[in-house]
């Protein structure tokens, strides 16, 4: 019996599991060197109090320098492809699992009056309609006037609209690549059209039967990986679970330090929530019922669930725990004190005013990794560079700094009508504001900042149920999802190219103009939709839009910069925060 592929599917094995483990510590890595980063710049910032924008900053530093690094040496791609982007793309993946922390980690004395909270939700409703529904007329107001614009200084004058022009992924997605098709059309009348149509059928026979060969061969060669892929997958969940019964509780049993349980239990949750959305994705048993699976994959929203999970498990624990109340274990879960606050205290000597002992919990670490993940989307800006400079880049700016004033002041005065006190009604102000940005904002005009951790986390969840059913409706595009995994110096070649295509082209008959018409090389209604995202939906639908590689993802990513750095100008910089203390106590 031969028994000789043995040792080399061991061998196979090893090399796999050695470069999964080389992909965390690298994916470390990226985590210790970007913390380190954000604290260095909050040190600069402390000298102004403007610690908060370290992550910010952090983002437009990476983007700036890898922008600056690839001018200089063409390289800086293959070095990117090869060794960040895939670790990137997991931390952004999972940067879902801090957005719950916020609305896990209220305490009882943060509760509002039930009138209240029905006159927060009324507001919540109204300003969130008003909202979406401005800037997203707003912004397609204005990217088709700079659409104009840029035809007439094109061409001298005002083109037409291109109704019945497919886009150009559609013309590029033909199969033929017929030399006799590309001739002009003088040269086409001028040739024999049998001779024509003879070349044209055995070149689109060559290129298919080529096309075909390589997707054969790609086919074998991801095959022979899918089963250890798919044995991975089915481990995380199970292997979670042992953490909690091996670590989390004997830990917590034997030296009362519950923190690695509640981080075992939060990737527990986490990870089976993420697991369960994508096993209903490619459920066979649902394909005959397309629109019921979109239907449960959407609800089965992994922010959505590990939110009423942890809330669940926190109040559990607070019945049940023979020592503590709910505010000791709420407590002990988070306490909402940063990473580069804890190392600056630990360094100078000088304690947290809020958090004197230092205490860094499971939801802190959460919290942490979704500070990392606002840094990082400078790689992915990067990678996206040619879409946000340039005149779309502009015209973000402008809605986003319009956007910001419209919603600090207006939300502000709207939840006045609705009869709420000052504190609530400013908690409005920064309502769809990212979170490293919403509390600063909040606290310097003394607005309750557990309803807008609420408010923020909220319209973040609505947008994320609401996104799958709407964006791919109204035409939004997506980038081109490769069947097999290119190599990398391929990818390198490639991946900062114009991306035109979606993954299947509008029919010419089909194209709505706002599909069609482009601003560089993406569609009115893709640009406006990523401002609308942007300023509505704040990190989680940043971070949705870009793990569903939307091409939307890059213009969402600078208008929810701006718009949250605006918001915090307009609550701390006088005149502005005077006019917004008016309007919540008028």
């Amino acid at each position: 019996m031969n028994r000789m592929p043995a040792p080399a599917s061991w061998h196979t094995h090893t090399v796999s599991v050695t470069c999964y483990l080389l992909n965390l510590a690298c994916i470390f890595l990226i985590y210790l060197v970007s913390e380190l980063v954000i604290w260095g710049l909050s040190q600069g910032l402390a000298a102004a109090n403007l610690e908060y924008f370290s992550s910010i900053l952090g983002m437009i530093l990476v983007f700036a320098t890898t922008s600056v690094a690839y001018v200089f040496c063409r390289k800086t791609n293959d070095i990117y492809i090869s060794w960040i982007k895939d670790r990137v793309d997991f931390i952004n993946s999972n940067l879902g699992v801090g957005f719950p922390i916020p609305l896990v980690a209220l305490d009882t004395n943060e509760m509002v009056p039930a009138v209240d909270i029905a006159r927060i939700t009324g507001n919540f409703v109204v300003t969130n309609m008003i909202s979406w529904s401005i800037m997203s007329a707003l912004s397609l107001a204005v990217f088709t006037g700079t659409h104009y614009l840029m035809s007439f200084c094109d061409s001298g004058t005002t083109a037409p609209l291109p109704v019945t022009t497919p886009p150009v992924s559609a013309r590029e997605s033909v199969a033929s690549t017929s030399v006799v098709e590309r001739r002009n059309d003088s040269k086409e009348a001028n040739s024999p059209g049998s001779m024509s149509r003879s070349l044209s059928a055995s070149l689109q026979h060559t290129d298919f039967s080529r096309q075909t060969s390589k997707e054969n061969k790609a086919e074998v060669t991801n095959s022979q990986h899918s089963n250890l892929d798919v044995l991975k997958q089915n481990l995380v969940i199970p292997f979670s679970f042992i953490c909690v019964l091996v670590l989390g509780i004997p830990i917590a049993g034997g030296t009362g330090d519950e923190r690695v349980l509640d981080g075992c239990i939060l990737w527990m949750v986490w990870v089976s929530a993420v697991g369960l959305q994508r096993s209903i994705k490619v459920w066979g048993l649902l394909s005959p019922y397309p629109k019921l699976k979109h239907i449960l994959a959407t609800t089965m929203n992994p922010v959505l669930w590990t939110t009423l999970a942890m809330v669940a498990y926190i109040r559990l624990k607070g019945a049940i725990h023979p020592s503590a109340n709910l505010d000791t274990i709420l407590g002990s879960f988070s306490a909402r004190s940063p990473i580069y606050a804890l190392w600056t205290a630990a360094a100078t000597g000088v304690p947290i005013e809020s958090n004197p002992t230092g205490w860094f919990g499971a939801g802190d670490a959460a919290l942490s990794l979704l500070e990392v993940g606002i840094m990082i989307w400078g790689f992915k800006l990067y990678e996206c560079r040619k879409q946000v400079c340039g005149m779309a880049g502009l015209a973000t700016i402008f809605l986003s700094i319009a956007g910001a004033a419209g919603n600090v002041f207006l939300s502000t005065l709207s939840g006045r009508s609705f009869g709420l006190q000052a504190p609530e009604a400013l908690a409005f102000a920064a309502r769809s504001t990212t979170l490293a940005l919403a509390k600063p904002a909040i606290e310097a005009v003394g607005g309750n900042t557990a309803v807008n951790a609420a408010l923020v986390v909220a319209n973040g969840i609505l947008g994320q149920l609401m996104y799958p059913f709407v964006l791919d409706k109204i035409g939004v595009e997506r980038l081109p999802e490769a069947h097999s995994k290119p190599t990398s110096r391929a990818q390198s070649n490639r991946a900062f190219s114009p991306a035109h295509s979606t993954e299947r082209p509008p029919a010419p008959s089909e194209s709505h103009w706002l599909r069609v018409a482009r601003i560089g090389d993406d569609s009115l209604i893709t640009l406006a939709a990523g401002i609308a995202i942007g300023i509505n939906g704040a990190a989680m639908g940043v971070a949705y839009l870009y793990e569903t590689k939307s091409r939307a993802a890059p213009h969402a990513a600078l208008a929810m910069s701006v718009f949250g750095i605006m918001t915090v100008v307009f609550t701390t910089v006088e005149p502005f925060r005077s006019v917004v203390l008016g309007l919540a106590n008028g």
